[in-house]
C-alpha cells in the first residue's frame, strides 16, 4: 500500500474514513457470502432434505451397498413400493426398505413359496428379478 502525505488534514481524514468504510463494506460482503449459503444449506439439507447411505444388500438390485440416497424429510406420505429409510438411533443404523403395506393392510407371507400377499392378493415383485430365490427351512433348523 502506498502512503501519501496530504497538505490538508481534512482531506487525509476523509480519505481514511472512506478506506475504513470500504474495508467494513468488504467484510460485510464476505460475511454474507459465507453465512447466507451456509444457512440455505442447513435449511435444505438439515430440515427439508437429508442424505443416507444404503447399508446392506437387502434392496439389491434396486440399491447396492454404499449407494447414497437423497431423502425428503417433510410432507411425505409413503405409498406402495416407495423406498423408505428408517433410522434406529439405539443401533446407530439406517434400514432401507420398500413399502409393501400401509396402515389397515394385512400382510401374509406364504412360507412354502415365499409369495407375499397384501389383503389376500399376491404381490407382483418385478424389482426382485431372478436375484432372489426362496427356500423353506424346516422348523427343526431354526
Amino acid at each position: 500500500m502506498i502512503k501519501m502525505k496530504y497538505r490538508n488534514p481534512d482531506t487525509a481524514s476523509a480519505i481514511e474514513n472512506i478506506k475504513a468504510a470500504i474495508q467494513k463494506y468488504e467484510l460485510k460482503e464476505w460475511a454474507k457470502s459465507i453465512i447466507i449459503p451456509f444457512v440455505i444449506s442447513y435449511i435444505l439439507f438439515g430440515v427439508i432434505f437429508g442424505f443416507a447411505i444404503n447399508e446392506g444388500w437387502s434392496m439389491y438390485p434396486t440399491l447396492r451397498e454404499g449407494d447414497i440416497l437423497l431423502l425428503q424429510r417433510i410432507d411425505y406420505t409413503p405409498q406402495y413400493e416407495d423406498i423408505v429409510v428408517a433410522r434406529i438411533d439405539a443401533l446407530k443404523k439406517n434400514y432401507t426398505k420398500r413399502v409393501i403395506g400401509l396402515p389397515g393392510d394385512t400382510i401374509y407371507i406364504d412360507t412354502n413359496t415365499g409369495t407375499v400377499y397384501r389383503n389376500g392378493v399376491a404381490l407382483e415383485e418385478p424389482y426382485l428379478g431372478t436375484y432372489f430365490t426362496f427356500t423353506a427351512i424346516n422348523e427343526s433348523h431354526y
